[in-house]
């Protein structure tokens, strides 16, 4: 009797569940780690729209720090997920309020470069 040798075997059959195992292993961690970074950004990004609606509150048309609004009563804080309190400031240009905060583990981008002007 002559045996069809065309076909996979069990052993092809396993290597390649073993591979493609291994690779929805790896792509579920990167997903992972993808999805956990948007919410801690989302976090910020609240943080941040928080420091906006109160700079429009005390309807500033400069730049106005975070500090002075909560001073003055318009904000209460501004703390980041581990409770530790952030520092920013709100510029106005061109009739759009811009935030950037600088917390522990986060700082948005052109915090520095916009912070001087």
């Amino acid at each position: 009797m002559k045996l069809n040798n065309k076909g996979w075997g069990l052993n092809t059959l396993l290597i390649i569940s073993a591979c493609l195992f291994l690779f929805l292993l790896i792509a579920a961690y990167y997903i992972y780690v993808l999805y956990g970074s948007f919410n801690n950004n989302n976090y910020y990004k609240v943080l941040e729209e928080k420091l906006v609606d109160s700079a429009k509150k005390y309807n500033s048309k400069s730049k106005i720090s975070y500090n002075k609004l909560k001073e003055l009563g318009y904000i209460n804080n501004l703390k980041d997920e581990n409770n530790n309190e952030c520092d920013g400031y709100v510029s106005y240009d061109n009739n759009t309020y811009t935030a950037y905060i600088n917390c522990e583990n986060y700082i948005t981008d052109g915090y520095y470069a916009n912070k001087n002007k």
